[in-house]
């Protein structure tokens, strides 16, 4: 095959294979400037009667038809949308400034919205698709959302047929990275507010060889990333009236001290001590099960229980990280539920890990569960 050749059908039909597809992501710096862009688009759940209707006089006035993004507005007829804006804040319809805040505890934060959680559930859903991420999942009884994985491929200099490109078309091969979102919603401990949660996970494009020129590729969780976190609820905030500038401050502001935690195993079932009041310990421990990749099934906050099932985010790559790590590789563990039970001690909180009646766990498996909350809260 002559230069010639390669350079004009085999690199370009290699490139395109290697590059074609990939959607865009943003990164912490640059998430208000970059759209994601989903595979799939997950098949929308009915809301129950309950969550269909805002109050007249909610603060957020979601309209009906909420979903469709300010893009489809421009395209309607030539629809002045600055103006109907402009409009809907004069007339109170959009959240005001002080209607929305973030709250935060070490690399934990969240929001409090001055709306009932209905208002919120059709605002996020607005925002999702405005941003060109798919919801996966949507489950209104438990206030749970979660994103399709959103892909983006920054250079990565790798050897073999990414060599291969970057010798004949003067760049590198890109290895791709995966990201997604669960927010949660719950009503807020203050009358008439809602809080929301966002937790990230991630997965990076790794690629193997049995020292030939054959590579192949699997995708790997990856940790989460806190400023991402952080800059999908700037944006969040933004988009429910916070001001520009103040979103950034708040976002970017120096970190408190996070509370401590650690591990008591003395001769009785173990359980995790959080150096932090109930309130807090619950927002922590919630966002972190919600980051490693347990499905919310259920909570009760007065009895300080999270009814949760693992689900492995990495099961459409292959390696399953976290799900091995707990559970050994057996997949039937997946269906397993769990209580995690919050006590309140008054300046501590204990957190302890139950079956699904309510009994000890003693296959080893809660302790495990302790553990890798203890990594994620220090």
């Amino acid at each position: 095959m002559n230069k010639r050749l390669i350079n004009s059908v085999v690199i370009p039909a290699l490139a395109g294979l290697i590059l074609g597809g990939c959607g865009t992501i943003e990164k912490a710096r640059e998430a208000s400037r970059v759209d994601y862009k989903s595979v799939e688009k997950g098949r929308s759940l009915e809301m129950p009667p309950d969550l269909t209707q805002a109050p007249a006089d909610n603060a957020l006035g979601i309209p009906k038809g909420s979903a469709a993004s300010m893009a489809d507005y421009e395209r309607s007829g030539g629809v002045d949308v600055g103006a109907q804006r402009t409009a809907a804040v004069n007339a109170g319809v959009l959240p005001q400034p002080d209607n929305v805040r973030m709250e935060r505890a070490g690399n934990e934060r969240w929001l409090v919205v001055k709306a009932e959680p209905q208002a919120v559930w059709a605002r996020l859903k607005q925002f999702w698709a405005t941003r060109g991420l798919n919801l996966v999942k949507e489950n209104p009884a438990t206030g749970i959302m979660e994103t399709d994985w959103a892909e983006h491929r920054p250079n990565v200099k790798l050897g073999g047929i990414r060599g291969f490109l970057k010798k004949h078309i003067g760049g590198n091969y890109v290895a791709g990275l995966r990201d997604k979102f669960r927010v949660r919603i719950e009503p807020g401990r203050e009358p008439g507010t809602t809080e929301i949660y966002l937790a990230h996970s991630g997965m990076v494009e790794r690629s193997s060889s049995d020292n030939s020129e054959v590579r192949t590729t699997y995708w790997e969780m990856r940790p989460s990333d806190p400023d991402l976190e952080a800059e999908m609820l700037r944006l969040i905030m933004v988009d429910l009236g916070a001001p520009e500038d103040k979103a950034k401050q708040v976002a970017g502001s120096d970190a408190p001290t996070a509370p401590k935690a650690r591990l008591l195993s003395d001769g009785s079932a173990p359980k995790l001590v959080l150096d932090s009041r109930f309130d807090n310990a619950w927002r922590q421990v919630g966002i972190v099960l919600d980051r490693v990749g347990f499905a919310v099934q259920d909570r009760n906050r007065e009895q300080g229980v999270y009814y949760v099932r693992y689900d492995d985010p990495a099961k459409s790559g292959g390696n399953k990280g976290f799900f091995k790590k707990v559970f050994g590789g057996k997949k039937k563990a997946a269906n397993n539920v769990f209580q995690v039970k919050l006590a309140d001690q008054g300046e501590t909180t204990s957190v302890i890990v139950l079956t699904e009646s309510g009994a000890a766990e003693t296959s080893g498996t809660g302790e495990k569960i302790l553990k890798l909350l203890l990594e994620q809260l220090q």
